[in-house]
């Protein structure tokens, strides 16, 4: 059975550092990449819509409405499942309901990554990494 360890929090606590320091701390054994994020991503790009949150929030609701409850989460399990290493690292968990449904396919780990709201604010500015990001202020934030 794969196990599965996901990566929470809020935007811009670090997740992606976490990860990149569990992956250096492992260097000796091979893990696998999963995204929700950039599977919408690639979904969004692909039919010509903008990439920005909301439309990333959007997404997983329409697929689930048009298609059944469960069809965003399966879609990600078999994300996960396409990965031919033993161990993944999933990121961008966005319900908790996802946790829920990866529990019961894959040996799951939670690690929940925190830091204080400024610093989430200035690192999501300073990336700009979605579309109008950038301009948002700390009140909307």
């Amino acid at each position: 059975m794969k196990h599965v360890i996901a990566f929470v929090g809020e935007m811009s606590c670090g997740k992606d550092t976490a990860i990149k320091l569990l992956e250096t701390c492992a260097n000796n054994l091979k893990i696998g990449r999963a995204s929700s994020s950039h599977f919408l991503k690639k979904n969004l790009e692909m039919w010509g819509v903008q990439k920005n949150r909301e439309n990333l929030q959007l997404l997983p609701q329409l697929m689930n409405q048009g298609f059944g409850p469960e069809t965003f989460n399966e879609a990600l399990r078999l994300l996960i499942e396409q990965q031919p290493e033993d161990v993944v690292i999933f990121d961008s968990i966005r319900f908790p309901e996802t946790l829920n449904y990866l529990k019961k396919h894959f040996d799951l780990t939670v690690a929940y990554v925190d830091v204080n709201a400024e610093t989430r604010y200035k690192r999501m500015i300073g990336r700009g990494e979605k579309h109008g990001e950038n301009e948002t202020t700390y009140e909307q934030f």
